[in-house]
């Protein structure tokens, strides 16, 4: 391949990358952040532990994603 071929195909993948992380980046927010109630839910039989592992776990899936 040319090198203008590669050029192209280097900053259309960069370009995609760009857009496709932001979406992908505030769904994980989202979801961290409607789950929270979950953590601080009270009362008997409440889900604490579910909401921890929920959030918890798409915290650092985020952290080592990025």
């Amino acid at each position: 391949m040319s090198v203008v071929m590669m050029n192209i195909i280097t900053d259309t993948t960069l370009l995609s990358r760009s857009i496709c992380s932001r979406g992908h980046s505030l769904h994980r927010i989202t979801y961290c952040w409607g789950h929270t109630p979950l953590i601080f839910a009270g009362g008997a039989g409440a889900p604490n532990a579910i909401g921890l592992v929920f959030v918890c776990g798409m915290a650092i899936g985020t952290i080592f994603t990025l």
